[in-house]
């Protein structure tokens, strides 16, 4: 279930018969927790106003942020799964290039930590366009 906490396994293979494919006694950790990977849905372009808006499908709820050099960050909760619309606003030299040359492409890392889970991070590469 989404949501629920982290549970640990720690898993034993040995060999009672001295199998040649296994020697000796090996163990791993195995972690279950919730989903964190996220989807990467359309990019719909506010040519006017030199924006994006970015739509992302969650797995469950938890914490989505967002990094990159060209675009203003964003930090958000989510207290359920489903699609969801990032705003893409372009900051410093990125907003200089979009001005002159009429579009700029920024590569954009989004990172979903889900509740009681690890985080994953995805990188999604964004052409902003603007028209006057």
């Amino acid at each position: 279930q989404v949501g629920e906490p982290t549970e640990r396994f720690n898993v034993v293979l040995s060999s009672p018969q001295d199998d040649a494919r296994l020697t000796g006694t090996t163990s791993s950790e195995v972690v279950i927790g919730p989903d964190n990977e996220i989807k990467f849905g359309k990019l719909k372009r506010n040519k006017k106003k030199g924006t994006a808006r970015l739509f992302v499908t969650l797995p469950g709820p938890g914490k989505l942020t967002t990094q990159s050099k060209g675009v203003k960050p964003i930090s958000k909760d989510f207290g359920q799964g489903g699609q969801v619309a990032l705003l893409l606003k372009p900051k410093g030299k990125a907003l200089n290039k979009l001005n002159d040359n009429g579009s700029v492409k920024v590569s954009l890392k989004v990172t979903f930590t889900p509740v009681d889970g690890s985080a994953l991070t995805s990188t999604k590469k964004v052409k902003l366009i603007l028209n006057d």
